[in-house]
């Protein structure tokens, strides 16, 4: 996967941390503020309150709490959003990383290309496939672990079925993948973007849905 195969473009990895491993993007370099930074420091503050003996309770629960918010602090709280288009566009307002998500995704659609979002938690997919099917009027379908390999039903939609019209289909469009899900034998080669808006605990996995 590391050699330049004919036909295939090279890799290129951004990050908004200027660390000299990888190439810097300013859109994704972006700092909390009000009610999400507020959200992520109190969850910070529970770790460090807890009692000696009620540390190993807090901490693994509290780490996916602080990967949670720094998407969007409302799904910690598991407040559902709305499908309203303009209380949409108000909620990626107060989320910084949402808001470097949709510059990316401006981006991209200039270029007319397609990209794949990696996210775990069903939650971070439905709120992401519902902002982004609202402001780029497109049908944005999701790929996990409740997606069909093989349809029981005439209107059911499967994982190679999905990916065949999200290919098919010339220009801009997105698909949101579980990580977990593009690592059961899945490709895709329609899209030549890739976006991890929540980041797996596992780097293999990870490097995989890269790939």
């Amino acid at each position: 996967k590391e050699d330049n195969l004919r036909g295939l473009p090279a890799k290129r990895i951004f990050t908004g941390v200027d660390d000299h491993r990888n190439q810097y993007m300013p859109a994704l370099s972006a700092f909390m503020s009000g009610q999400q930074l507020q959200s992520y420091n109190d969850v910070i503050s529970v770790v460090q309150s807890a009692a000696t003996e009620d540390k190993r309770q807090v901490v693994l629960p509290s780490l996916l709490k602080l990967k949670l918010t720094s998407i969007h602090h409302d799904l910690l709280a598991e407040k559902s959003f709305s499908h309203l288009s303009h209380e949409l566009a108000k909620k990626a307002e107060q989320s910084c990383k949402i808001q470097s998500l949709l510059s990316l995704l401006e981006d991209i659609k200039r270029r007319n290309e397609k990209v794949l979002i990696f996210a775990t938690s069903k939650s971070v997919q439905a709120f992401v496939s519902t902002l982004i099917t609202q402001k780029f009027k497109i049908f944005v379908q999701t790929i996990n672990g409740e997606t069909k390999a093989v349809s029981n039903k005439k209107d059911e939609a499967t994982r190679k079925g999905i990916i065949d019209k999200f290919q098919s289909q010339p220009g801009f469009d997105v698909l949101i993948m579980s990580p977990v899900a593009a690592g059961v034998g899945l490709t895709v080669t329609g899209a030549n973007n890739v976006i991890h808006l929540e980041r797996h605990w596992n780097p293999a996995k990870e490097a995989q849905a890269t790939d």
